[in-house]
């Protein structure tokens, strides 16, 4: 599973991530988490309970291509970018739209996966 927040990272998905993490560790498969260069440090400062093996936590990835192509599952804000790819690939994700950009067009981007009947 690759849960994600952009570029730059979503505070709101690193904190559900933090809250999440002892689940995270029980789990049989691996989770790489990514939580933007800025905010890399202050998730590892606030976890309260250190990852297992089977979960990563990384500031950010260069060779997203390599690493979608390995993902089974994802958690992502809904920027176009992240859905092009999320659907060229056909990955079950979890899309959770940013509520503080422009006209809400990650609302309006993740409501075209559902009227194509892709949600």
């Amino acid at each position: 599973m690759l849960i994600f927040g952009g570029s730059q990272g979503a505070p709101p998905i690193n904190l559900a991530v933090i809250d999440a993490m002892q689940e995270f560790n029980k789990r049989n498969y691996q989770v790489v988490i990514v939580t933007g260069p800025k905010r890399y440090e202050n998730v590892l400062d606030r976890l309260t309970t250190q990852p297992a093996d089977n979960v990563r936590i990384l500031p950010y990835i260069e060779n997203m291509p390599e690493v979608l192509a390995k993902t089974s599952a994802i958690v992502s804000r809904a920027g176009a970018t992240s859905i092009a790819e999320i659907t060229a690939l056909g990955i079950p994700s979890i899309l959770v739209p940013s509520p503080y950009v422009t006209g809400d067009h990650q609302t309006k981007n993740a409501q075209s996966l559902v009227d194509a009947g892709a949600a």
